[in-house]
C-alpha cells in the first residue's frame, strides 16, 4: 500500500499581496492556512510533508511553523531557487525570481519516492479534499499517469477584493479532466464572474465552473515529464525574449499531458468553500471563516494541543 506524501508550495512572492501571506497568521494562536492544511491532512492520514520555500525564508519557517508540527510528521524543507536550471542551461539575466509552480514542484523532486498531493501554501482546501486524495493516491501505481485534482465551485472560490487566478476546467466522461486553462484576471461579476483575455475583452463565467486550486494528486510518474517540458519551456522563451514575465504554471503541465494523451487526471469535486489570501484586504474575510470554524467545533482554539 501506498503511503502518499504532501506538497506543500510556499515559495510564492505574493506579488499581488504584497507580501508573504504564506506566513500570515489567521488562527487565534497564530496559525497559518499551511497550519489547517496540515492539520486536516494529518486527520486523513498523510504523515510525510515536504514543504516548498525559498532560501530567505527557510529558518523563520522552521522556527515559526514546521518546528512546532507533532512529531509523527516527518518533515523536509525543498529550496526553489531561480538558478535550478536543466543542465548545460545558461542563465536568464533579467529574470528576477523562480519560474512557477511547476518548477516548485521540481524543486521537491529530489524528496519524494511514491505518490504525492501538491497544494498551494496560501489556500484553505478543508478536510474533504485531502480525505479524497489521501484515498486516491493510495490505491494508485507508484509509475502510473492516472492522477487526481480535487475540483471546486468557481463562485465558492471568489475574492471580493480583486481579480484571481484559477485553473478553468471541462471535464469529460467518466469525471475524468479534458482540459485546464489557467486565467489570472477572474472577478466576482453580476451574480457570476468574469475574466479579461489578454485583448482587453470581458468574459462572463456563471460562476458554476468547476475550477483548480492547484490541489492535485500526482505519482512519480510525473517529474520526467515535468522536466522535459521546463527544458522547452525555456527554449521557448528564450526564442520569444519574454524571459521576465513567463511563468511555468502546473495546470498548464498538466494540460500538456491531458492534450497529448499521456495522463489522465480523475476529477474530485468538493462542496467545501475556499478561503484563501491573494490580496491584502482577503486576510479579515480569512480569519473571520477561520473563526467560524472553530466555533462550530471544526477545529480546536489551540491547534497542536489536539494534533491529528
Amino acid at each position: 500500500m501506498n503511503e502518499p506524501t504532501l506538497v506543500i508550495l510556499a515559495a510564492g512572492i505574493g506579488s499581488r499581496y504584497g507580501g508573504l501571506k504564506q506566513m500570515e497568521p489567521v488562527g487565534p494562536g497564530d496559525q497559518t492556512l499551511i497550519d489547517y492544511s496540515v492539520y486536516d491532512a494529518g486527520l486523513a492520514g498523510f504523515r510525510r510533508i515536504v514543504v516548498v520555500v525559498k532560501p530567505e525564508i527557510l529558518d523563520d519557517f522552521q522556527s515559526r511553523l514546521s518546528s512546532r508540527w507533532p512529531k509523527r510528521f516527518q518533515v523536509s524543507h525543498a529550496i526553489q531557487e531561480l538558478g535550478q536550471l536543466p543542465p548545460g542551461t545558461s542563465p536568464f539575466p533579467s529574470r528576477k525570481k523562480p519560474w512557477g509552480t511547476a518548477h516548485a514542484l521540481l524543486a521537491a523532486a529530489p524528496h519524494l519516492q511514491g505518490p504525492f498531493a501538491s497544494i498551494n501554501a496560501d489556500d484553505f482546501y478543508g478536510r474533504e479534499a485531502f480525505q479524497q486524495l489521501h484515498s486516491f493516491l493510495r490505491e494508485v501505481p507508484p509509475e502510473s499517469l492516472d492522477f487526481a485534482m480535487v475540483g471546486f465551485r468557481l463562485s465558492e472560490t471568489l475574492s471580493g477584493h480583486g481579480t484571481v487566478a484559477r485553473g478553468l476546467c471541462q471535464t469529460g466522461q467518466g469525471g475524468f479532466l479534458r482540459s485546464v486553462r489557467e486565467i489570472t484576471t477572474i472577478e466576482p461579476h453580476d451574480g457570476g464572474a468574469r475574466y479579461l483575455d489578454e485583448e482587453g475583452r470581458h468574459h462572463r463565467l456563471s460562476g458554476r465552473e468547476l475550477v483548480s486550486l492547484n490541489c492535485w494528486g500526482f505519482t512519480t510518474g510525473l517529474l520526467p515529464c515535468l522536466s522535459a517540458q521546463f527544458s522547452e519551456f525555456l527554449n521557448r522563451i528564450r526564442d520569444s525574449g519574454d524571459e521576465a514575465g513567463a511563468e511555468f504554471y502546473l495546470p498548464e503541465a498538466v494540460n500538456h499531458l491531458l492534450a497529448s494523451k499521456q495522463a489522465r487526471v480523475k476529477v474530485l469535486e468538493s462542496s467545501q468553500r475556499w478561503l484563501g489570501v491573494t490580496h491584502r484586504a482577503d486576510l479579515e474575510s480569512v480569519r473571520r471563516g477561520i473563526s467560524q470554524r472553530i466555533e462550530r467545533k471544526e477545529y480546536p482554539e489551540k491547534l497542536w494541543d489536539h494534533s491529528p
